[in-house]
């Protein structure tokens, strides 16, 4: 009698786990949802910008960045660099995606990419003191060279103030035309007695 207690045990606990398999339904895979964040939005062209994938879920088995400049990466990979070359404003999206379904996330704020501000830099020979020129002075004169087309200039003195060897230049060119004073003060102060 005990075997036959014990084998209808065993029949209805296999019958009770077939039922119970087919009352619930298979477990079904889950779509990914497509999340990440950028290391920077703006900057001056070209901008270098790193997308880091947060997307949870299923693991995706193809992801599609869209960089919002006409070009795009197919990569699985947690971290994507891209540079942007030209000034304007980028949409970035992430599309992820398996054999449950596809998840689409646009980042809210538009990468800004602006114009690099042409610069000047301005050196001094050796031994020079620096602190002779104020950062005013200084700013004065890189803004002079940015419209005079220039990239650098060396301050070879600061006997003279700017002014004042602006104004010896001018007199300078008064007295002899400024012809004759190209070649004195270099390429450079060429270009400004050109101006």
């Amino acid at each position: 009698m005990k075997v036959k207690t014990k084998n209808r045990l065993i029949t209805l606990s296999i019958l009770f786990m077939l039922l119970y398999a087919m009352v619930l339904p298979a477990q079904a895979a889950q779509k990914p949802v497509a999340d990440f964040s950028v290391s920077k939005t703006f900057g001056d062209a070209p901008l270098e910008v790193t997308f880091t994938d947060k997307s949870t879920g299923e693991e995706a088995l193809w992801k599609w960045w869209g960089f919002g400049d006409e070009t795009g990466s197919e990569s699985t990979a947690k971290k994507v660099t891209h540079t942007y070359k030209k000034a304007g404003k980028y949409t970035v999206f992430l599309k992820a995606t398996n054999e449950a379904g596809t998840s689409t996330k646009t980042y809210p704020v538009p990468i800004t990419v602006t114009e690099q501000k042409p610069s000047a830099i301005i050196t001094f020979s050796s031994g020079m003191d620096s602190s002779a020129v104020s950062p005013y002075t200084l700013n004065v004169m890189k803004q002079i060279l940015i419209d005079a087309g220039l990239t650098s200039a060396k301050i070879t003195s600061t006997i003279r103030t700017p002014q004042k060897q602006a104004e010896i230049m001018y007199a300078n060119c008064e007295r002899t035309g400024p012809e004759a004073q190209k070649g004195i003060y270099a390429p450079a102060g060429d270009k400004i007695i050109d101006v």
